[in-house]
């Protein structure tokens, strides 16, 4: 895989950012990636979680404690892509926050559903202003 990089200005310069990885410049803030650079390995990632023998769908990502000041962060769950307000905070929660060397922190959420009693699960971060 190799990667291109072009400069645009204006409007076109922030769709050109917006498509190198996917992340606007909020989510940017909050998972404390740079604008303008493709970060891959993406800043976060779908794992697992064993709770009591029971595995759970989680997700591990990296955040910003900077950008926590002026922002919310929360994990949404959704059995289902194609409703649009499925998404919800029900039924997640926070496992762990890990202070990284680099100033950022490894957080790890999980749902609270076991894989078995689902079909399939989706879960996201969602970066929201104070």
């Amino acid at each position: 895989m190799s990667l291109m990089v072009s400069r645009f200005s204006g409007e076109r310069k922030n769709d050109w950012i917006q498509r190198c990885d996917g992340l606007n410049s909020l989510q940017e803030f909050g998972f404390g990636t740079m604008p303008g650079i493709a970060n891959l390995p993406l800043p976060y990632s779908q794992t697992t979680v064993n709770v009591n023998g029971t595995d759970c769908q989680a997700i591990t990502y990296q955040r910003n404690p900077t950008a926590m000041q002026h922002m919310d962060q929360a994990i949404h769950r959704s059995s289902d892509l194609g409703i649009t307000d499925a998404w919800d905070e029900i039924e997640t929660v926070v496992v762990s926050i890990t202070d990284l060397p680099n100033g950022m922190q490894e957080v790890i959420g999980r749902s609270t559903v076991a894989f078995d009693g689902q079909n399939s699960e989706f879960l996201r971060v969602v970066f929201t202003k104070k």
